[in-house]
């Protein structure tokens, strides 16, 4: 039998106005990383708040200025990547007599690594994104203690976060135990 899988993936390169878009919001993105060290410096000098903020609000700042740093470059090198990696696929001399089936071969192939290390390179980067939004949620959230009424429900997580953990915990367990066993009741079909 023959087994085949396959996944979709793309990678669109960023060209004239969505790039002139990206450096906007980019440099805005500065200003408020730059404006964000000041405050945390600020806080820093004064002691008017506790350490485990400063080192949240400076890690996420940091990870902030280092995700638009990398966005931006990848962004203005996106278009000429593509442009050469399709060049090179295109360009294979697939018709000639004079380049060995080796060396096509092998040129088809060393352009398409290359596209695929791009895109598993942007699906990384996604992640990081994930983590740099994920963190400045959990700051948001923080955040939010400072008035007296969110306070409440700031509180009733901390205190809940305990007993919240158990129950994602066995709630897990349960999930995968259903995941096996429709895997074992259904897993043999296949709706081709």
């Amino acid at each position: 039998s023959v087994r085949a899988s396959c996944r979709v993936q793309h990678f669109q390169p960023v060209t004239s106005s969505d790039l002139t878009k990206y450096r906007t919001y980019a440099i805005l993105g500065f200003v408020v990383v730059f404006v964000m060290f000041g405050w945390i410096f600020s806080l820093a000098r004064s002691r008017g708040t506790s350490v485990r903020f400063l080192v949240l609000d400076t890690t996420t700042t940091i990870l902030a200025f280092c995700y638009l740093t990398i966005k931006l470059k990848e962004n203005e090198e996106s278009s000429g990547l593509m442009t050469e990696t399709t060049g090179m696929l295109i360009n294979v001399p697939w018709r000639s007599k004079e380049v060995s089936v080796d060396e096509k071969m092998s040129s088809f192939f060393e352009s398409l690594t290359r596209l695929e290390d791009k895109i598993r390179t942007e699906g990384s980067f996604s992640l990081f994104s994930f983590v740099v939004t994920f963190v400045v949620l959990i700051r948001i959230i923080l955040a939010t203690a400072a008035h007296p009424r969110t306070a409440i429900l700031v509180s009733t997580l901390g205190n809940a976060a305990d007993d919240l953990w158990h129950f994602l915990l066995l709630l897990a367990i349960l999930f995968m135990g259903f995941c096996f066993v429709g895997t074992n009741a259904f897993g043999h079909f296949n709706p081709e």
